[in-house]
């Protein structure tokens, strides 16, 4: 059978052009994304994809995953931070994982707040920053 014939390179994983092809897809206006990046090893190009995420985040926001001993710290919090997001790392066997992933998933669904305007006066007002602070109930990232 197919899956039977599958078989790992153990290359490590190319995440850079997957990322590039999300955060350039178009989205709905007056939406915010949500990425999820679960990792439980090498990734190639980690700063470049950290960087892109960075660079291209727009209203998208990137939740990241480190599985295990063997995740990349350094990318983990990287894709999250730079994604207006946040991250986590869980033990293989972790028997709390539910206690772990569920805050993540809380701030996951709460409101997104995505290319505000200020108007005063029926003026528009402009905003001291492109980049907003990212804030998640009573926490700022």
């Amino acid at each position: 059978s197919w899956l039977e014939n599958l078989k790992a390179d153990l290359g490590g994983t190319s995440l850079y052009d997957p990322l590039k092809k999300i955060l350039g897809s178009d989205m709905k206006t007056g939406c915010s994304r949500q990425v999820w990046v679960l990792n439980d090893g090498g990734v190639s190009n980690p700063d470049g994809c950290i960087n892109l995420v960075k660079k291209e985040v727009g209203s998208t926001r990137v939740f990241s995953v480190g599985i295990g001993s063997g995740a990349s710290h350094k990318l983990v919090s990287g894709l999250a931070e730079g994604g207006n997001g946040k991250s986590v790392f869980v033990e293989v066997g972790d028997h709390q994982l539910s206690q772990t992933l569920m805050p993540l998933l809380e701030l996951a669904l709460q409101f997104a707040l995505v290319n505000p305007k200020l108007t005063f006066n029926d003026n528009n007002i402009k905003l001291a920053s492109d980049k907003l602070a990212v804030s998640f109930g009573n926490k700022t990232n």
